[in-house]
């Protein structure tokens, strides 16, 4: 975390800390050798790079930057402390100064800029939920005639893979949340759902770890769920309710 300190010439100082990577944990070290023994010893966690032993778990930047299917460039943000001593988060897009809420600070830099960041640990990240914010906010992308368009017809995924629904969502006019929006399929998967009413959507072969990601990827023969843990009784009930939408579009 970058701290930006105004001075009373109205210069600034700024002053880089390493947050510590556990959950519910708040310290902030000086240097990194200074945080791996602080989760060594008040954790029991070896940060891969530091000290002995085995390779350790790496230490997440204060807040990364996946793209649709896993992570990208990490993204350092800045954290301004303010006159009065109140804490601000510093949009990396376009510099305005948010409250210290992650929560609202990733909704806002997905609504408004499209990029969808993740917080530490996974709280907040590339769940479907969090993507379905891209490009929320009016944009200078959004089709022209985008309102006259809403009036007339439903612009949908149906799958690939999620560049689908982020192209359309960019365009401003992606407002439903349907069950292909954030997913891998074939042309013979989405056939094959649409036809028979989405039996066996929720069945999978594997479930398989990315690490690298910080996701858990679950596969059949003709799709694939990214941004969703199907084996999680509330994801799956979201998801019935995106296929109650897609099929009830039958009928408008």
């Amino acid at each position: 975390t970058t701290y930006r300190h105004e001075l009373p010439d109205g210069s600034f100082q700024e002053k880089t800390t390493f947050r510590c990577p556990v959950d519910g944990c708040d310290l902030e070290a000086d240097d990194m050798p200074m945080l791996a023994r602080h989760a060594l010893e008040a954790h029991g966690l070896q940060m891969g790079g530091f000290g002995s032993g085995a390779a350790g778990h790496e230490v997440p930047e204060p807040l990364g930057a996946p793209d649709c299917e896993g992570a990208g460039p990490k993204q350092r943000v800045t954290r301004l402390r303010l006159p009065n001593g109140e804490i601000c988060l510093v949009c990396p897009v376009c510099g305005s100064e948010l409250p210290d809420d992650e929560a609202a600070f990733l909704e806002h830099v997905a609504s408004s800029h499209g990029r969808a960041l993740a917080a530490p640990g996974g709280k907040v990240g590339g769940e479907s939920d969090h993507l379905d914010m891209l490009h929320q906010s009016s944009s200078e992308h959004w089709y022209p005639r985008r309102d006259e368009a809403l009036r007339q017809l439903h612009v949908i995924s149906l799958g690939s893979f999620c560049g689908m629904k982020f192209s359309i969502q960019r365009l401003g006019l992606g407002d439903a949340h349907l069950p292909f929006d954030w997913i891998r399929s074939t042309s013979e998967g989405v056939a094959k759902f649409v036809r028979n009413g989405f039996q066996g959507f929720f069945s999978v072969a594997t479930a398989c770890d990315v690490p690298s990601f910080g996701m858990r990827v679950h596969r059949a023969q003709h799709h694939s769920f990214w941004h969703d843990d199907v084996s999680q009784l509330e994801v799956r009930e979201k998801m019935k309710r995106r296929v109650a939408r897609f099929l009830a579009l039958a009928d408008e």
